[in-house]
């Protein structure tokens, strides 16, 4: 759920992003121009708090709070390569991720009625340049559920700062979560 106006039909002003679950919660606010974003945007967190500040204009990160989001995520770096100084981020913040997995994934019918459950976590490597590839299921649950956060994680936009190490931006491996249970 959104707000704003367009121009010629493109989005071309202030705009606030909704969460589809919480009842009047922003999850994001900043100025739109031609159909693309921006100056400075905020992502919030569940409860409205501020999650993230970034710069779509310069391309910088200004303010990353990380919640407890953050921490269902796991990084690793690839190849032979050192450790990162810092961690790759998603630009929305790791809530945004969970959110979007929530709002797109579907049960599917046979896991449904099999009564399968568990938690999928689907892997991906984060280029130097912040694009993705290699999108592969790292501990799979069940063959259906599989295909089905592999496909949500796909749809998932690629919007990254790369991860540090020495200063320079480098490659990252990432695992997320996608859960399915009955209840």
């Amino acid at each position: 759920m959104e707000e704003g106006y367009y121009t010629s039909g493109q989005k071309d002003s202030l705009w606030t992003i909704y969460s589809q679950w919480e009842r009047n919660a922003v999850r994001g606010k900043g100025r739109y121009r031609q159909d693309q974003k921006v100056g400075v945007w905020e992502y919030y967190a569940g409860k409205g708090e501020l999650e993230q500040r970034y710069d779509h204009t310069r391309n910088q990160l200004l303010l990353d709070k990380p919640g407890e989001a953050a921490s269902k995520l796991t990084f690793t770096p690839t190849g032979t390569g050192a450790a990162f100084e810092t961690a790759p981020v998603y630009i929305g913040g790791a809530s945004a991720i969970l959110t979007f997995i929530g709002e797109n994934v579907k049960y599917p019918p046979s896991a449904l009625r099999n009564q399968l459950s568990g938690t999928v976590r689907i892997g991906f490597t984060i280029a130097s340049d912040g694009t993705v590839s290699n999108y592969r299921v790292a501990h799979p649950v069940a063959a259906s559920l599989d295909e089905e956060s592999l496909r949500v994680i796909k749809l998932l936009p690629a919007t990254w700062v790369p991860a540090q190490a020495a200063g320079q931006p480098v490659a990252t491996e990432c695992e997320v979560p996608v859960s399915f249970s009955i209840r």
